[in-house]
């Protein structure tokens, strides 16, 4: 299970898009200033992640009310083309995976209408993202389904899949969110930044199966990635 914004791309794609969708007039600017203030005010401690991961789910909900999705697929492949943003091991780590036999299965807090665009682009058949509302045109109605932004929402994917017979093999994550992925795997790897790693290992310090993590900085993913391999093959082994 692969994790997207923060693991395999730079930054936040919810506030790229929305920023993208203020830029080309297709919703007011005044959702986007009210987005930035909530992040904000995470970064200066002044709110948990998971209440700024809600309030910039509920400010794009209401930025995207009216709107159909059907009329979004052009705009979300321009976007795309100018803002990839791919970490340069993000292709390689995928086409690692399916060497070794396992299925790709991307979740991310990124909208939906993205994150289908995103897999459909690097050939991920399975994908999860936020989820919006729909009223009786099909058009988003305002209100949130699902927000994958939170690890409770992570750990229903989790449960979901499970429930189907599919198992774990590996996680790729990179905040507390993505516990959930990190806990159902049987190996699981936190990429991290230098300046947020002592912070991100800190925020992972209480999961019941930390010792199972392997923190990697981004700068050696590419390098770790024959190393996978071998211990992909070692854990089959044992």
């Amino acid at each position: 299970m692969l994790d997207w914004d923060g693991t395999l791309r730079e930054g936040f794609v919810i506030f790229d898009w929305l920023k993208f969708l203020v830029r080309t007039g297709v919703v007011p600017i005044r959702h986007e200033t009210k987005m930035l203030t909530s992040l904000n005010q995470f970064q200066q401690k002044k709110s948990s992640y998971e209440s700024m991961a809600w309030d910039v789910v509920n400010t794009y909900a209401e930025a995207m009310q009216g709107l159909h999705p059907a009329n979004l697929s052009n705009l979300v492949h321009e976007f795309w083309s100018t803002n990839a943003r791919l970490n340069d091991f993000a292709i390689p780590l995928i086409e690692t995976i399916r060497e070794l036999g396992i299925s790709p299965v991307l979740v991310s807090g990124a909208p939906m209408v993205v994150v289908e665009h995103i897999a459909e682009r690097i050939d991920i058949d399975d994908c999860f993202g936020l989820e919006l509302g729909f009223d009786s045109n099909g058009s988003y109605d305002g209100s949130v389904a699902m927000n994958l932004a939170i690890s409770s929402s992570k750990q229903i994917i989790v449960d979901r899949l499970m429930k189907q017979g599919k198992k774990v093999a590996l996680s790729f994550g990179d905040t507390i969110s993505d516990v959930p992925i990190f806990k159902a795997a049987q190996l699981s790897y936190v990429i991290t930044k230098s300046e947020t790693e002592e912070e991100v290992k800190k925020d992972l310090s209480n999961m019941t199966n930390s010792e199972c993590c392997t923190f990697v900085p981004q700068s050696d993913v590419r390098e770790m990635l024959g190393g996978l391999r071998v211990t992909w093959i070692n854990k089959l082994e044992l």
